[in-house]
């Protein structure tokens, strides 16, 4: 098996701010896995608040790359556990790698990714479409430019952040509303502001606190009909036994996971400790999309948004309703097609 690393740098069509931070361009990684003619494609996105780069997954890949490219991508699936887990480490550079090998079994073996993970639904549950921190001129002119999206999730976690929001919904009372603090407010302010965002027809309300003390937390959920959904603080199945009874939600992630098999392990598991579930993503292309797909069905929401936040995107085919829903490709692999002229003009 032979695999080839590709660097790319994204342009976004606006800055992207939230309450930690704020980026122009994503910086991913594209895996490419070939064996017996057969390529398979995967994105590895960084998870930044955990100290992950695209340097770093790089190096992580490039590290075990001798003893990676001397197994066939069957024998990565089947050995995952023992083998690639403890030699990547970075859970970014084992979703990339991970999301390939998959790509590339399923046209080996001619069936769909729909089927090989037992999905039977055509579309997924609608998206959410993120409308980053701004200036509130700035933020009023994004939720204009996404009339099309039934679902918008707005970045809170600054002064002055409810009547901003409050702002927004008159410019777009059609819509259907969801708040992500990334751990931007305090126990006092998740208290206060969660009631009033409530008040206002939140849907849900996303990691209030960055330290996520599961006593606080159930002060805030306690509070409210709505649900608390935490993301930073679940990277995956061995967090949620922390947080049961404590919260409405998680937000699970395949590049916090690391795999594919993992994350619809932990999707199965949030469901039998009472969670309602959200997938997300990375700032990111349709290819990292392109591989959660096939399990979005099994959630309750989705916020796969990564790839409609760029300028320009390298890979096409990933069909998107006006209703906000993925199609679910019924072919075999990811069903997107790399554009090499795009490359050139980014």
């Amino acid at each position: 098996m032979k695999i080839d690393l590709i660097d790319l740098n994204l342009p976004l069509e606006h800055r992207f701010s939230i309450s930690r931070g704020s980026t122009d361009e994503v910086q991913t990684l594209f895996v490419r896995v070939s064996d017996q003619g057969i390529e398979g494609w995967g994105e590895a996105a960084a998870v930044k608040y955990k100290g992950q780069s695209r340097g770093s997954m790089r190096k992580s890949l490039e590290l075990a790359s001798h003893r990676l490219e001397s197994m066939t991508p069957v024998e990565l699936i089947e050995e995952w556990e023992d083998f690639v887990i403890p030699h990547l480490g970075s859970s970014g550079a084992m979703a990339g790698l991970n999301m390939a090998i998959w790509d590339w079994k399923s046209k080996r073996e001619g069936i769909s990714l729909k089927e090989l993970w037992g999905s039977k639904e055509e579309l997924t549950p609608v998206t959410s479409f993120t409308i980053g921190i701004d200036t509130p001129e700035v933020m009023a002119k994004k939720v204009v430019e996404a009339q099309r999206y039934p679902v918008l999730k707005v970045k809170l976690g600054f002064k002055g952040d409810v009547e901003v929001f409050e702002m927004l919904q008159a410019v777009g009372p059609q819509h259907q509303w969801r708040v992500d603090v990334n751990g931007g407010w305090t126990l006092e302010e998740a208290l206060l502001k969660s009631k009033k965002l409530e008040a206002m027809g939140v849907e849900m309300i996303e990691q209030p606190m960055q330290f996520s003390n599961p006593e606080d937390l159930k002060k805030i959920q306690g509070s409210l009909s709505i649900p608390i959904y935490l993301d930073e603080s679940v990277d995956g199945i061995q967090d949620l036994e922390r947080y049961q009874g404590v919260v409405g939600g998680v937000n699970l992630k395949l590049t916090k996971i690391g795999s594919l098999s993992g994350l619809r392990q932990a999707i199965f598991r949030a469901k039998e400790l009472g969670f309602q579930v959200m997938l997300g993503c990375m700032t990111c292309s349709s290819l990292h999309i392109s591989g959660i797909i096939p399990l979005a069905s099994f959630a309750d929401a989705l916020d796969l948004d990564g790839s409609l936040l760029l300028k320009r995107d390298p890979f096409s085919g990933l069909k998107l309703t006006h209703q906000g829903r993925f199609r679910v490709n019924a072919g075999v692999g990811c069903g997107l097609e790399f554009d090499s002229r795009k490359l050139e003009s980014l």
